[in-house]
C-alpha cells in the first residue's frame, strides 16, 4: 500500500454495518409513514432518485450508527500520516456528507446524487476518471466492489469471508484488515427472535386449565399450535419492533447490543424474516379456528400500530400492552373451544396493567440513574415515576381482589374438590406482587419484568405454591 495515494472508504457495509438504503426506508416508515405511498413513483424515475428522496425527508442520529470501530482507529492513524482520505459511497450525499460532518475524518465526499447512482461500474468510472488507473486505494467489503477493486493499487477489505477471497484472488495487491469481530448469522438471529419472551405465551394455555380439559386431546394440540402461531408472530412483531427503534435502541447502555441495533444483523435480513415467521404463525392461524384466526390478527394489528406511534403515547401504551396479554388469554380461550370467563379477563386486565406499568417505571428509574430526563419514543419523564408506581401497586392489588372474589364465588367452586387450597394462591400471588415492586423502587428491577422473572430464584418458589394450592383444589 502506498501512503502517497488517496485511501477511498466504502460506507455501507464497510464503514458501517448496515445499509445506509435500509436505514432510511426504516427512518421513513416511523416518521413519515404516508410516504411509502411515493416509493414507486420515485422508483420509476431510477434508483438515485429513490434515495434522494427518502433521504431528503427523513432524519437519522448519525451519532450513533452502528460504525466499524476498528476502521475508524485505522483511517485515524493514515490520516495522520498524511494521507487523504475520500469517502466514496452509493449512499446518497445528503447521508454521506451529514456522515463525514460527523466523524470529521474526510478530506473528500463522493456520493450517489438524484441523477446518479454511484455504485459499481459508475463509481469505479468516477475513480478512474479523477485518479486514474492504479492511482488509489479502496476499502470494500462485497463482490459488486471488484468493479473497484481491479482498478485500484490495492484492494483492502474488511470481509474476510472465503467467497470473496477467491473474487480477490484476481487483484494484484491484496489487503485484508482486521475489523470488528464477525458475530454468528444464527446466533444473532436467535437473538432477534427474543425466545425468553415467549414465556408470554404460557397464558395461552390458562383458558385450557382452568376448563380442566388437560385429558382433551383435540383441545390441547389446538392450544399447542396457538402457542406456536403466537411464538412465531410475537417474535415477527419483536423484529418489527427492533427495527422501528433502532435510534432509540442505539442510544440505550443495553439496547445497543441488539442484533439490529448493533449491525450484527441486517436490516433486509430483518425483514425478510419477520415477513417469513408473520406468514407461518398466520397459516397455523387459519387452521385453528376462525375465533382465533380474529384474535391473532387483532392482536397482530394492535402491535404493529404499537410500533410505528403509539408506542410513544403516554398510558395509552401501557393500556395496549396489557391488552396484548389479555389478548393471549382470549386467544386461548378460542383455540380450546371452551366458555369464556370474564373472570380471567378481568384478573389479566388488572395484573398485565401493573407489569406494564413497572416495564415503564424501572425505565424511568435507570433513566433518572443516567441523568437524563425523558426517555426517547415514549411519552414520560422522570417526573412521572411516582405516579406510575402508584397506578401499577393499586392495578396489581386490584387483580389480587379479583382472585379472592372469584375464589368465593359459589358457582365456580363446585368445578374443585378441594376448593379451600386454592386460598394459597391468594397470598402467593400478593407477596409476589408486593416483592416485584419493592425491588423496583429500590433499583433492582430489569427493565422487562418477565426477564427478571425468568432469571429470579424467589420467583420460582413463589410459582410452585401457587401451583401446589391448584393442584390440591383440583
Amino acid at each position: 500500500m502506498s501512503e502517497q495515494l488517496p485511501l477511498c472508504v466504502d460506507l455501507d457495509g464497510t464503514l458501517v454495518h448496515s445499509d445506509m438504503l435500509l436505514e432510511s426506508f426504516i427512518r421513513l416508515l416511523r416518521q413519515k409513514f404516508l410516504y411509502i405511498l411515493f416509493i414507486p413513483i420515485w422508483l420509476l424515475k431510477g434508483k438515485s432518485c429513490l434515495k434522494h428522496e427518502i433521504a431528503a425527508k427523513m432524519s437519522i442520529d448519525y451519532g450513533c450508527l452502528p460504525y466499524n470501530r476498528k476502521l475508524i482507529a485505522y483511517l485515524e492513524k493514515e490520516k495522520k500520516k498524511g494521507r487523504s482520505i475520500v469517502l466514496v459511497t452509493a449512499s446518497d450525499k445528503i447521508i454521506a456528507e451529514a456522515i463525514a460532518a460527523h466523524l470529521n475524518l474526510f478530506d473528500e465526499v463522493l456520493a450517489s446524487t438524484e441523477r446518479l447512482n454511484l455504485k459499481g461500474k459508475k463509481k469505479a468510472a468516477v475513480l478512474l476518471e479523477k485518479y486514474a488507473e492504479k492511482g488509489f486505494d479502496y476499502i470494500g467489503n462485497e463482490a459488486v466492489d471488484m468493479h473497484i477493486w481491479k482498478h485500484a493499487a490495492t484492494a483492502i477489505s474488511v470481509n474476510h469471508g472465503r467467497g470473496l477471497r477467491r473474487i480477490l484472488s484476481e487483484c494484484d495487491k491484496v489487503e485484508y484488515l482486521e475489523t470488528d469481530t464477525e458475530k454468528s448469522f444464527f446466533r444473532s438471529s436467535l437473538r432477534a427472535l427474543r425466545p425468553h419472551q415467549w414465556a408470554k405465551n404460557i397464558l395461552v394455555f390458562v383458558p385450557l386449565l382452568l376448563a380442566h380439559s388437560y385429558f382433551d386431546q383435540s383441545r390441547v394440540l389446538s392450544t399447542l399450535l396457538a402457542f406456536v402461531s403466537f411464538c412465531l408472530c410475537a417474535s415477527a412483531v419483536y423484529i418489527f419492533n427492533d427495527l422501528m427503534d433502532l435510534d432509540a435502541d442505539r442510544r440505550h447502555p443495553e439496547k445497543k447490543n441488539r442484533p439490529f441495533a448493533a449491525g450484527d444483523l441486517s436490516i433486509l435480513s430483518g425483514l425478510v424474516l419477520s415477513a417469513l415467521l408473520l406468514l407461518l404463525s398466520a397459516f397455523l392461524a387459519f387452521n385453528i379456528s376462525s375465533g382465533y384466526t380474529l384474535v391473532f390478527a387483532i392482536y397482530f394489528l394492535t402491535t404493529t400500530a404499537y410500533s410505528l406511534g403509539l408506542k410513544s403515547v403516554a398510558l395509552l401504551d401501557v393500556f395496549i400492552l396489557a391488552g396484548l396479554y389479555t389478548l393471549r388469554v382470549l386467544a386461548g380461550t378460542f383455540s380450546a373451544d371452551v366458555e369464556l370467563s370474564f373472570w380471567l379477563l378481568a384478573f389479566s386486565l388488572f395484573i398485565f396493567f401493573s407489569l406494564a406499568m413497572l416495564k415503564r417505571y424501572s425505565e424511568l428509574y435507570n433513566l433518572e440513574q443516567r441523568e437524563k430526563k425523558k426517555m426517547v419514543v415514549r411519552g414520560y419523564s422522570t417526573d412521572d415515576k411516582d405516579i406510575l408506581a402508584l397506578l401499577g401497586v393499586a392495578s396489581g392489588y386490584i387483580s389480587v381482589l379479583v382472585l379472592a372474589l372469584y375464589i368465593t364465588t359459589p358457582e365456580h367452586m363446585v368445578e374443585y374438590r378441594n376448593p379451600e387450597f386454592l386460598w394459597i394462591v391468594f397470598p402467593a400471588l400478593l407477596y409476589w406482587i408486593s416483592r416485584v415492586w419493592l425491588l423496583a423502587c429500590r433499583g433492582q428491577m430489569n427493565e422487562d419484568p418477565v426477564l427478571f422473572s425468568l432469571r429470579d430464584v424467589p420467583s420460582y418458589f413463589i410459582v410452585l405454591i401457587a401451583v401446589t394450592g391448584v393442584v390440591l383444589a383440583i
